[in-house]
């Protein structure tokens, strides 16, 4: 396959996300939590901060100490083109695309690559995530490029490949630190397929031993990195986040199956996922048939291994108790990337199987299709009438305060500061910031009813309220007493 039909493919799938960039998350990605709604004003908060008053305060929000990679590339896109919402979305969806174009330009994947787009990139989510300004989806496609390399590396012996697979996957969960489980599929990949190799006669013990020793310095180099000049600097904020966002995070090992039979009936067996499913379990059924029957012929079984590693690794989030769409991003890619590395292997073995392959990826892709146009048919812009309200007045040194207030304050000069009861200050937080405005949910559940439950009551703190709602969430707007916004820009 020439390589221009797997950017113009590539190409289609980033025209297809352009009229998404300016509407308001769709409400069926993630049913069950606030999600992008929230977590994409606050993932940008403290970059945009930094432009426009020159510190991050990394104290004041929990995204940029468990993400420095995201907002540190977000500063020169807000930099360069201002701090609105479309630049954050821009800057995921282009980084995606021009990671899926590299491994494009790879001419033993590019066969791959159209299997991976149609299984992986067209899912409902995949699709949808891979424009919200949030790092999940920059941090998969980051480890695709990852992989290449390594595949590179094992086609060549170059270390230089190694090295840049390390580094790829080191950018991965540089861009959230959940993705820190990363660090040990390059390495379980060499050992699994240096020691099928090994078994085969095909190479030394000697080859599989320094292979290992190679891959596991490299990664411990970026371990030692980040340590050194991002942990230990931020030590007791990074800590105190950590044990706040992973404890109780998975049930007690007597009731985890119980937790995971939950999790795959309500999150992974539903119908957005069909093809996904039926694609890889058909994968799973081929690959071990290989293994059994001689004329099945699997010729590149790194990729395959690849997959699959990665692939197993994901199923430790289904013990989660909290279980958000977002978090099973990487299930979902690593599903596609297992399902289309064996199957696209038979694309050319003869005409009769291509036929078939050509008609499941389509069907594949008009099923997940679907699912897109019905995204595209409802778009509704409820934020951005938030946003345009807000824009209409000068905030320029003035504080709004919210879980919400970063996603309705793109593109003004506020400083924006997330509130929630388990990390703010009461004491303190009314002097230190001096709010002149405060964005929090009727029941104020965002925050964990951070003013209530201090004796705050924000109506008759406020001179006025005013009223927003959004998808399910009934949002107040509390101006302040004395606020200071002193009036409208031009």
């Amino acid at each position: 396959m020439k390589v221009r039909t797997v950017y113009f493919l590539i190409i289609l799938f980033f025209l297809s996300q352009l009229p998404f960039l300016t509407a308001d998350p769709d409400t069926l990605v993630d049913l069950h939590t606030m999600g992008a709604w929230t977590d994409e004003g606050l993932y940008a908060s403290q970059a945009r901060n930094f432009i426009h008053y020159g510190d991050f305060g990394i104290n004041d929000n929990t995204t940029f100490v468990r993400g420095p990679i995201q907002v540190l590339l977000q500063v020169p896109v807000f930099y360069c083109f201002g701090t609105s919402l479309v630049a954050a979305r821009m800057l995921s969806l282009v980084w995606v695309c021009i990671m899926l174009l590299l491994l494009g330009s790879y001419k033993p994947w590019r066969i791959f690559m159209v299997f991976l787009l149609v299984f992986a990139f067209t899912h409902f989510r995949v699709f949808n995530f891979s424009h919200y300004a949030m790092a999940e989806m920059m941090a998969v496609s980051a480890l695709l490029a990852g992989f290449m390399f390594l595949s590179k590396f094992k086609e060549s012996n170059n270390l230089k490949y190694l090295f840049l697979s390390t580094f790829m996957v080191f950018i991965s969960w540089g861009l959230k630190i959940q993705y820190i489980y990363f660090i040990a599929l390059p390495p379980a990949i060499i050992f699994l397929f240096d020691m099928q190799k090994k078994i085969n006669r095909e190479i030394s013990f000697r080859k599989c031993f320094v292979d290992l020793a190679w891959v596991t310095s490299f990664s411990t180099l970026f371990v030692i990195a980040y340590l050194l000049f991002w942990y230990l600097p931020n030590k007791d904020f990074y800590d105190m986040i950590m044990f706040e966002q992973t404890e109780q995070r998975y049930d007690v090992w007597t009731r985890i199956h119980l937790t995971m039979d939950f999790n795959i009936h309500y999150f992974i067996l539903n119908p957005e996922n069909y093809p996904l499913i039926f694609a890889t379990i058909l994968a799973l059924l081929i690959w071990a048939g290989s293994w059994s029957f001689s004329h099945i012929k699997i010729k590149n079984q790194l990729i395959v291994i690849i997959g699959f590693i990665w692939l197993i690794s994901e199923f430790h989030k289904l013990g989660m108790t909290y279980l958000p769409q977002r978090y099973l991003l990487g299930l979902y890619v690593a599903a596609g990337f297992f399902a289309s590395a064996v199957l696209f292997q038979f694309f050319y073995l003869n005409k009769y199987l291509k036929t078939i392959l050509i008609v499941f990826l389509l069907g594949t892709a008009l099923f997940n299709g679907y699912f897109n146009f019905e995204t595209y048919q409802h778009r509704t812009y409820e934020l951005k009438a938030a946003n345009e309200y807000l824009k209409k007045f000068d905030w320029e040194g003035k504080t709004i305060a919210g879980v919400w207030a970063p996603s309705i304050t793109w593109q003004t000069k506020a400083r924006v500061i997330p509130v929630w009861s388990d990390y703010a200050d009461p004491e303190t937080f009314f002097e230190n910031y001096t709010p002149s405005l405060i964005v929090a949910e009727a029941n104020e559940g965002s925050s964990g009813e951070f003013y209530r439950r201090n004796g705050f009551n924000l109506a008759e703190m406020s001179d006025s309220v005013r009223f927003f709602n959004f998808w399910r969430y009934d949002l107040n707007i509390y101006w302040l007493k004395n606020h200071g916004v002193s009036g409208l820009k031009p």
